[in-house]
């Protein structure tokens, strides 16, 4: 990236990769290389709010593992967005009283960094799904927060054939990580129980839906259980065969490649430099 990309920032770093196949690898990386004792991970479609950084700093402050943000739809305008986005951020949206929760949001939390350099070698392959990550960190006695006052738009896939690849690679992702120590026993009884996720998923974002006040996430319910079953199969997959080809896909085209499947007019509002500034 040009330096001048970085005029803003007290100081940077470049982190220099022979492959960028993996994204999870990316960011195990720039723990490492970091100086600070706070990490953020942050996406090019997640846009924070100015005062963003002040809230999670602050609650930083405070004998937290793990920060993260309460989150709005960037591109609320579309089901197949609004789908996506109660999928994979139903659970800390706005509004939300915030508090002590058992995970916080993926790619786009904070952690104390020293928490994370416990995994040492690990940390590139168990960053791959923070979820399963958190969990088993709590039980290492580590705690999480979600903090109200750091809020950021999320812009989600809004054509519908990407979603259903991002659906079915990301369950087989989320599955393959979740499962990775366990026995072939354990693994093949959550196979077979696997076409019962997307039912008690479903059931819990509709409580999430509710909870929701704006950007129409109240709707699409059909839609939200097709992706839904497509997340379904995709743990299936990675509890029976694990995590194949997961991460070179969601790396490629989930993450580098977002405006592929964004509309023509949500393109353009995301590259408008005012957009983080909206009051969320």
């Amino acid at each position: 990236m040009p330096v001048a990309d970085f005029d803003g920032f007290a100081g940077h770093r470049n982190v220099a990769l022979e492959s960028l196949r993996s994204t999870a690898a990316a960011r195990a990386a720039g723990v490492r290389a970091a100086r600070g004792q706070i990490v953020a991970f942050a996406e090019d479609h997640c846009l924070p709010h100015p005062a963003w950084a002040e809230a999670i700093l602050d609650r930083h402050r405070e004998a937290w593992s793990g920060v993260g943000p309460v989150f709005r739809n960037g591109n609320p305008g579309n089901p197949v967005s609004r789908a996506n986005f109660l999928i994979e951020y139903g659970d800390w949206a706005a509004p939300h009283p915030g508090g002590e929760i058992d995970h916080i949001p993926g790619h786009n939390s904070t952690y104390k960094r020293d928490a994370l350099l416990e995994y040492g070698a690990n940390l590139d392959s168990v960053l791959e799904s923070e979820s399963p990550m958190q969990w088993e960190m709590r039980s290492r006695g580590h705690r999480f927060f979600l903090e109200p006052r750091a809020r950021v738009h999320h812009w989600n896939f809004s054509q519908l054939g990407s979603s259903l690849r991002l659906r079915f690679w990301g369950g087989r992702l989320f599955a393959a990580n979740r499962a990775r120590t366990w026995g072939r026993a354990r693994r093949g009884l959550y196979a077979l129980a696997s076409p019962l996720i997307p039912v008690l998923r479903l059931r819990r974002l509709l409580r999430a839906a509710r909870r929701m006040e704006t950007d129409g996430n109240r709707d699409g319910t059909l839609l939200v259980a097709v992706l839904l079953l497509l997340d379904g199969l995709g743990e299936l997959a990675g509890y029976a065969l694990g995590r194949g080809a997961a991460m070179d896909h969601l790396s490629d085209w989930g993450e580098f490649r977002r405006d592929d499947f964004l509309l023509p007019e949500e393109r353009a509002a995301l590259g408008n430099e005012t957009a983080p500034a909206r009051e969320l």
